[in-house]
Order: structure tokens, then sequence, then C-alpha cells
């Protein structure tokens, strides 16, 4: 087990979210994987809750915290959640727009989505993947790169391409309020001093195409309920 990687992981969330009472917060996480994630977020969450469809590949660990569940029929009341965290899950998801109305949904009022997908427009990817070689991180960016130059670098065609900026920015608008980006924000606190992350948080150009995922809050509607 190696949740030493996402031990910042919940500083970070309680530094974005401006969280002050974790301990009365009701989390969801959306997409578990191995169940690493919510290991370590549940030491600043205790009353997380977690789902995954592929629960055969969950840490026993993890199993009293992870269930089976679908992202687009989540089997939750409405407003049974203070937040919502979804990290590089919603590329892979087949109709991404149910699942961001099911998160929606299960939010409380003036609840709040944490949502992390890959950069589209990045120049390079997978450099912060842990426990795999440089060999197949050179590999999947190669695959991408066939895919860009073939047309096909899209979600849709099995590509781990992610989103722009302004295309994620426009699906979260469609049911969510004040969807607003904290990328800067979360690579200065996963990397405080990094003078790289302070040379491309200063240039937002360079943020376009340096910045390996992009991260976004937003709040609950009640208005595309």
């Amino acid at each position: 087990m190696n949740i030493e990687r996402y031990n910042q992981l919940g500083e970070i969330l309680l530094n974005i979210l401006g969280v002050s009472s974790p301990e009365m917060m009701r989390i969801l996480i959306v997409g578990a994987g191995k169940g690493e994630e919510a290991l370590a977020l549940s030491q600043s969450f205790p009353l997380l809750t977690a789902i995954e469809p592929n629960i055969d590949g969950v840490l026993p660990e993890a199993r009293d915290l992870v269930h089976f569940g679908s992202a687009t029929a989540l089997e939750y009341p409405d407003e049974s959640f203070d937040i919502v965290y979804c990290y590089h899950v919603l590329e892979h998801i087949d109709k991404p727009e149910l699942a961001l109305r099911e998160m929606n949904r299960v939010l409380k009022n003036d609840g709040t989505l944490f949502l992390g997908v890959p950069n589209k427009n990045r120049l390079i990817g997978y450099v912060c993947v842990g426990n795999t070689s440089w060999r197949n991180k050179l590999m999947w960016n190669l695959i991408d790169w066939k895919m860009r130059a073939t047309g096909r670098f899209e979600n849709r065609y099995g590509a781990h391409a992610g989103y722009t900026r302004k295309e994620l920015s426009t699906d979260l608008s469609r049911f969510y309020d004040e969807p607003r980006e904290v990328t800067k924000t979360y690579y200065g606190l996963k990397w405080p001093g990094s003078r790289v992350v302070k040379l491309i948080s200063a240039c937002a150009i360079l943020g376009e195409f340096i910045w390996p995922s992009i991260y976004f809050v937003a709040k609950k509607s009640k208005s595309h309920d």
C-alpha cells in the first residue's frame, strides 16, 4: 500500500475549500480506485464515504470506506454530502454530464464539488504518476501524441485526454454555480516553495501547456436539479 503520496491531499483540500471543521463534514469520493485516496483523506474527514465500480481492485484496508457504485447513478438521497471529491475520474466516464448532474444532486445546499482532470493542452503528462517507470511515462506520452496526430485525442475515443480549462468550465457551468479554477493554488500547496511552480503560476500561457492537470471547485446549484 502506498498512501504516502496522497497524504498532502487532506491539507490541500482543507486549504482550498476553507474548511475549519472537517470532522463534521460528509464527503463523497467518486471513483476511489484502489482506495488510497480514501484512506488518506479519511484522516482529515472521518465521515468519508467512497464509491468505485471496480470494487475487486480495492485494497483490503480500504474496504470499509469504499463501496460499489456508479458515478452516473449515485445511490444516495438528495443533499447527502457537504463535499464531493472527484479526482481524475470524469475523463473515464462514458456520460460525464450524467455524473456531473448526479454529483450536484447529492450535494447539500451550499455544498462544494472538487474536481481534477488531466489538462488536455498539456505538452507532457504523467510526470507526477507514482509506482511506475519513466519508460512507461514516455510510452504513455507517445500514445497521447499519436492520438493527437490522428485527431483522436478525445476522451470519447479512449484517449486519456482530459479537458481544457474552457471545456471544463463550460461543462461545470451547466450544472453548478460559481465554477472556479484552483490549479495554481493546488500546485502551490503541493510543492510549496518550488520556483518552477511559481514561474508557471506567474505566466498564464505557460500554465496552459505545462500544468499536467487542472483543478476546479464549484458550488451546489439548485437551478440545475
